[in-house]
């Protein structure tokens, strides 16, 4: 079996990059935040950014230790408690194995939306459905041929979209006189109110941890996962808050308009004045959301392999395809579950699709903070009995802190009463997988190699 070929740190930085989606959400986050933190919605994606980093400092800390895929189900494996370990495995393997679908299902209504006015039909079940099937075809295609090969078609899509967004931003920012004042004011906000609207902007930036995977494609893995770990949330974090807060006033002067459907980044550019901008914009922008589904397929295809191989998940989906490196055999079945979930929920929701694929980042928001504090609280405690306390260690405790404080105000206190039962059959779905695993899954092992101290 061919070793997967070594990747430029440069290249998995990119398609770190277009798998956060920066330039799609930069267009998008103020308008996804509005209706849940109004004018603070640029605070609420800077909590959210900072929580990830100290997640991120965790995280970094196992990775310098244990020579292994940076994912972390299988720093759990090595380090936890059986029962932890299978709490981590149900929520991250639900997480990655429905992100894929989610992404395909609101880039389907995204691009049928453009097409529209063009055709009657457009809205209809049958091109939303012809609409998925091409799109995961597209990103299972590029993922198949492997990380080198996604990360050059993801760049050219996703990367070729930043300026737009900037330019976009610009423009928004402009219509109003570039006036921030009402939004630095902190006039109504509330520790409930902000944990509510850190628990909803954490949708821009779940499923991060997984960036470090792509480490595992470098020369020096466990030196770039603490690097690309950084910069991304570094370069997603400011890069929506200062965008959000750039944008608000505009999106709320027009929200009638949102509320009706119009697209936020149309809204913008008319609002600043050049409405025949507003069609290039949404293609482009498109284009860019499909660049971030092929960097989520190769991140989530690693961590299926990954879990194959330690026993969590079949071990045929834990191969490499001999000649591309790639996980070939995790690509098809999450290319397959794109296709599958999205046409299920377009027959059952008909109309209604995009507003499922709202609850449904919802949930993976909660799946995602379950394993986010557990490995939090594992990094408090010292790797080895020689090791000091340190920063890492501090920052990790009060990662810990933060993440229970919002998924615990989103639980007892949840933003509507969808919200709140949805919730409740996560949380309930999260009980019953964590069994399955607990009783089905892996013996835990001791590392096959390590870092010393």
């Amino acid at each position: 079996m061919a070793a997967s070929p070594i990747v430029p740190f440069w290249k998995v930085l990119a398609l770190g990059v277009c798998a956060m989606a920066v330039g799609p959400n930069l267009a998008l986050s103020a308008a996804y935040q509005l209706h849940y933190s109004g004018l603070h919605s640029w605070l609420a994606l800077l909590g959210a950014a900072l929580i990830s980093m100290l997640v991120a400092t965790a995280i970094s800390r196992f990775a310098r230790r244990f020579d292994i895929t940076a994912s972390i189900l299988s720093f759990a494996k090595l380090t936890m408690p059986r029962s932890v370990t299978a709490v981590v495995a149900a929520t991250l393997l639900l997480g990655y194995l429905i992100g894929p679908a989610d992404g395909v299902l609101t880039e389907a209504i995204y691009l049928t939306s453009l097409v529209s006015p063009a055709s009657p039909y457009a809205d209809g079940p049958w091109v939303q459905c012809a609409t998925v099937i091409l799109s995961a075809a597209l990103i299972g295609a590029c993922a198949y041929r492997g990380v080198d090969v996604s990360a050059r078609i993801a760049t050219v899509l996703g990367v070729a979209c930043i300026p737009l967004a900037i330019w976009i931003t610009w423009v928004s920012g402009s219509s109003f006189g570039f006036d921030i004042r009402p939004e630095l004011s902190l006039k109504g906000v509330s520790a409930s109110s902000m944990c509510q609207g850190v628990f909803v902007a954490m949708a821009f930036f779940i499923g991060f941890d997984g960036v470090g995977a792509l480490a595992s494609e470098t020369a020096e893995p466990q030196r770039n996962v603490s690097r690309l770990l950084s910069s991304i949330l570094l370069i997603a974090g400011l890069t929506l808050s200062v965008g959000t807060l750039l944008q608000t006033p505009a999106l709320l002067a027009h929200s009638a308009a949102l509320d009706a459907g119009e697209s936020p980044t149309r809204i913008m550019v008319i609002a600043g004045g050049i409405p025949s901008a507003a069609v290039t914009a949404d293609v482009v922008l498109a284009m860019a959301g499909m660049a971030s589904l092929i960097g989520w397929l190769n991140i989530s295809a690693i961590i299926v392999a990954t879990a194959a191989k330690e026993g969590f998940l079949p071990a045929v989906l834990g191969h490499n395809h001999p000649r591309f490196g790639s996980p070939h055999r995790a690509v098809l079945f999450l290319t397959a579950l794109s296709i599958i979930i999205p046409l299920v929920m377009i027959g059952w929701t008909r109309a209604a699709a995009i507003t499922s694929t709202i609850y449904l980042t919802n949930v993976m928001v909660l799946l995602w903070l379950i394993p986010y504090a557990i490995i939090c609280i594992a990094a408090v405690r010292r790797l080895d009995p020689r090791e000091p306390r340190g920063l890492a260690m501090i920052l990790s405790a009060l990662g810990a802190l933060a993440v229970i404080l919002i998924a615990g105000a989103a639980l007892l206190s949840p933003i509507n009463r969808a919200s709140a039962a949805i919730n409740a059959i996560g949380a309930c779905v999260i009980v019953v997988a964590s069994a399955i695993v607990f009783n089905r899954g892996p013996v835990q092992s001791e590392p096959g190699s390590r870092r010393g101290p």
